[in-house]
């Protein structure tokens, strides 16, 4: 938990390999205008039937875009055959463009964003408190770059598991597209 006006978990240019283990994240921005979770260019990795779970809660308020987890920049979360979760809450209506999971964040580093498993389930899920509050969403995506989700930007493979997307609302960008 962080109540001080900075992100509950802030990740920078990291690699982060479970092998066969899982990968568990939790921020919980409790009272300030910051994020949950800030991920921005780096790389969460868990092969065979690792796990990856990423939980976000930000307060969000105020003028900035804070979320309860924000994947910025090049950023790849990857499984083999396990499930990858990635969940944002965002507990105040009050933020200025901010949401429960946001994809880039204005003004920040453009870049190409990969939540992708070969076969495992993957679950995006995007709350705030008040559903279809002005200025707030469910899932945000800033026009800084493309999401692929289920199979990688390359092709290398296709993806075989479930997707499920569970927002209130979604924001979608103007000049690129979330890949499915």
């Amino acid at each position: 938990n962080v109540n001080a006006g900075a992100p509950a978990i802030y990740m920078v240019s990291a690699t982060l390999s479970a092998g066969a283990g899982n990968i568990k994240l939790y921020g919980n921005n409790t009272t300030s205008q910051d994020n949950g979770i800030y991920i921005l260019n780096s790389t969460l990795t868990a092969t065979g039937a690792g796990t990856i779970g990423i939980y976000g809660d930000s307060y969000g308020g105020g003028s900035g875009a804070y979320n309860g987890v924000t994947l910025n920049g090049n950023t790849t979360l990857q499984t083999d055959s396990g499930n990858l979760t990635v969940w944002g809450t965002l507990a105040s209506s009050s933020g200025n463009s901010s949401a429960g999971l946001s994809f880039f964040r204005p003004s920040d580093q453009a870049g190409t964003i990969q939540i992708i498993s070969s076969s495992g389930n993957i679950v995006l899920a995007g709350q705030e408190a008040s559903a279809n509050a002005a200025n707030t969403y469910g899932i945000n995506h800033w026009s800084m770059g493309n999401v692929f989700v289920g199979s990688p930007s390359n092709s290398s493979f296709t993806a075989t598991g479930n997707i499920t997307l569970r927002f209130s609302d979604y924001w979608p960008a103007g000049s690129n597209t979330l890949n499915l």
